[in-house]
């Protein structure tokens, strides 16, 4: 039994989804802190907050969102009781997930766009920014996957001028122009996630490589300014690139820049 002070200020909700369990708190530190903790009692789990003390994105960023304004969302399971292990398909679902997502909410001149490997962009009118991000947390016993932890943030209410952000965001808000139920949509999430993780693996894999669409597209490498050209994106997900004289394999979409519109 996991302590409830380890765990949240007040739980508010307990609902089961697809047979998962689903927990909803009022405040954590992370979401994904909270669902790696649950899965010492659960195989499999869902937990979304109004609010995070301490979210994390990719690459030692923070995740800041306002309270009870977005979707933050975790799902978390241990590897041994699914069929998978690729944590490629994880983050594969991740990114489909909140573009079917958006695709269902948004007007449909909004033109929707994944940067590699798990980012999700919008333009729309005037507006262009992130709205979505991921972080896949994978815990190892030795060489073999213990558990698979998939955090997710998507912008929907939160005023994006009061959060301190390090790239240019927008919001569900933004777009729709006018306050979202995010009880609502956050349940069109979960539905949407819980779909695609009971998806075929290799189909799910195909289906974000198309989307992501930068197999054959210029990206500059931040730290080298250097301008390579994707030829593959190989069986861990990372991009192979050529340099003009030789292949590399570049591990982390944060360091390169590509136009994704």
């Amino acid at each position: 039994m996991i302590p409830k002070t380890q765990l949240v200020k007040r739980i508010s909700q307990h609902l089961v989804v697809h047979d998962m369990k689903h927990y909803h708190f009022d405040e954590v530190q992370s979401t994904n802190d909270t669902a790696r903790q649950l899965l010492i009692s659960h195989e499999e789990v869902i937990v979304t907050a109004d609010s995070q003390v301490a979210g994390r994105g990719r690459n030692g960023h923070s995740w800041h969102s306002g309270k009870a304004s977005d979707i933050l969302f975790t799902y978390a399971a241990n590897i041994h009781y699914l069929t998978t292990q690729k944590p490629l398909f994880y983050q594969a679902c991740a990114a489909l997930a909140v573009q079917a997502f958006l695709f269902e909410l948004l007007p449909k001149e909004a033109r929707i766009a994944l940067k590699y490997p798990n980012d999700v962009y919008v333009q729309y009118r005037n507006l262009e920014g992130k709205i979505s991000g991921s972080l896949i947390e994978v815990e190892y016993l030795g060489k073999d996957i213990k558990s698979i932890v998939v955090g997710i943030g998507i912008n929907v209410n939160s005023v994006v001028g009061e959060l301190n952000l390090n790239t240019q965001a927008i919001t569900i808000r933004d777009v729709m122009h006018k306050p979202m139920i995010l009880s609502e949509l956050t349940s069109l999430f979960i539905q949407k996630f819980t779909e695609l993780i009971q998806s075929p693996e290799q189909l799910i894999i195909d289906n974000w490589i198309n989307t992501v669409n930068i197999i054959g597209k210029k990206v500059r490498h931040l730290q080298s300014n250097a301008v390579y050209t994707v030829v593959s994106i190989n069986n861990e997900g990372f991009l192979v690139c050529n340099t003009g004289t030789e292949d590399i394999t570049i591990h982390f979409g944060d360091s390169i820049r590509y136009e994704l519109f």
